[in-house]
């Protein structure tokens, strides 16, 4: 197998480059297998195979590693430069016949970034190179259990002379049930404890509401509490809600501290994340007067059973003076 050659570090940003490629109505998961080329220079003709490699993924922690095996098709020697590890995502088909990376399942935007190391390759007809990888969390993959997804991979390619950027996906595939496996128990959302926005010492600056919640262990046992992972919502926006219920959970696990027995209490502004990005609220419909629901998240001490807990909605106290800034 042929490894690709390292050269010059970059960030590689990609938002909707991608998302904005509709299939016809004659397109299907099983002929989006082989590349699709942008550049009328390369003809649109098929040079390269990529292949999903699921009997050599890795699970660890929650964590999936696909590998996947990119193949020269083509009767000429083919130049290939893509970013990091490769693999941009995992994608499905839409009703819409665009796509949308797994990541974004409950998003509006289809976007995403990879960085690191620029790679090159050069591929002779018929060789391969099984550099390519993506890793993504047994809990996103099991969001996507009952549908067929497939590799995206775009970078640069000269073929005959002629430069051009590209993409390609690999053959739908679905998803192993193994994959799905999560390493710890989800109890879902429970009332272990209870979240008390104290709205009467809330601050600001800098376009943030900086609210202390205070975390109170309201069952039998002993938890530790996700203090720095307060996150806000505004109540209705069960797409926000569902996303982030989503978020970092297997963290919850790797926490070891704070720990609160029956009855104790802590408080955001001792440590921990208790702000609201005005906003970004705004860009998810806040109106003056919404309601505001804070979650949290935690686990039952000398388990792996984690859980989320919400607060009672309420609203923001009223903005001072100049608060937001201009253009924040």
């Amino acid at each position: 197998m042929k490894k690709p050659i390292k050269s010059v570090s970059a960030v590689f940003i990609f938002a909707g480059l991608l998302a904005c490629v509709v299939f016809s109505q004659e397109s299907t998961p099983a002929n989006v297998a082989h590349s699709q080329s942008f550049s009328a220079a390369l003809h649109g003709v098929d040079y390269v195979a990529l292949r999903p490699e699921l009997a050599k993924s890795v699970q660890q922690d929650g964590i999936v590693t696909i590998p996947f095996t990119l193949t020269n098709t083509s009767d000429k020697d083919v130049l290939l430069g893509f970013v990091g590890d490769g693999i941009n995502a995992l994608a499905f088909l839409t009703e819409s016949r665009t796509f949308r990376y797994i990541q974004n399942l409950n998003d509006r935007g289809n976007s995403g970034m990879m960085s690191g190391e620029i790679y090159n390759v050069v591929l002779k007809p018929g060789e391969s190179t099984d550099h390519l990888s993506i890793s993504y969390s047994s809990e996103i993959l099991a969001a996507v259990k009952d549908r067929k997804i497939f590799g995206v991979l775009n970078g640069w390619a000269k073929i005959a002379g002629k430069l051009s950027p590209f993409i390609c996906f690999s053959e739908p595939f679905a998803v192993p049930a193994l994959w799905t496996k999560l390493p710890w128990n989800d109890l879902g959302v429970q009332s272990y404890l209870s979240l008390t926005p104290d709205l009467a010492n809330a601050g600001f600056s800098g376009g943030h509401v900086w609210i202390p919640i205070t975390m109170k262990n309201t069952s039998s046992q002993s938890v530790i509490v996700a203090i720095d992972e307060v996150r806000f919502f505004i109540m209705g926006d069960d797409r926000e809600k569902k996303r982030l219920l989503h978020q970092e959970r297997r963290e919850f696990l790797k926490i070891a501290t704070p720990v609160l027995k029956p009855g104790e209490s802590i408080s955001t502004n001792v440590s921990g994340r208790d702000y609201i990005t005005l906003k970004f609220l705004e860009t998810e419909g806040y109106k003056a007067g919404d309601k505001i629901v804070a979650l949290a998240g935690g686990r039952i001490l000398n388990t792996n059973s984690i859980f989320e807990c919400y607060s009672a909605p309420f609203e923001l106290p009223p903005l001072p003076k100049g608060e937001p800034p201009a253009g924040k």
